[in-house]
């Protein structure tokens, strides 16, 4: 491995730690123009149970996409272990609901660091 890649793996790495998967699930997959649909955030590393709902003040933007153009969506609230939204779109055809999060700064000690490391199983990165 050549020491350029493993300054990248090594700076990305941090990025990695926060990688709980994160998923949008729909009440429905198609709807007629101006049905509601409501939609459970999710996040975890157990598709399709969410581990813990994320904090509203998380969301840096949560949009829809139609035909009709972009807007804001509002009203998401945390219900149990999902982040819940109700949505309808004015238009027929494809919309994309898309949520985007803040980023988070997450700082280990290196002994918690190295034991992440092996319970992930990433023997190469914990030998160097």
């Amino acid at each position: 491995m050549s020491k350029a890649w493993f300054r990248l793996v090594f700076l990305l790495f941090p990025a990695l730690l926060l990688a709980h998967d994160t998923w949008l699930i729909p009440s429905a997959f198609r709807t007629a123009a101006g049905s509601r649909v409501r939609l459970r955030l999710g996040t975890g590393e157990a598709f399709p149970a969410s581990e813990v709902a994320a904090a509203p003040d998380r969301i840096a933007r949560f949009t829809l996409r139609s035909a009709a153009g972009v807007r804001e969506v509002q009203g998401y609230r945390v219900e149990g272990t999902f982040l819940v939204v109700e949505v309808s779109a004015s238009h027929e055809g494809p919309a994309v609901l898309v949520a985007e999060t803040q980023p988070r700064v997450l700082e280990l000690d290196a002994k918690t660091f190295n034991e992440y490391l092996a319970a992930e199983k990433l023997k190469e990165i914990l030998r160097r």
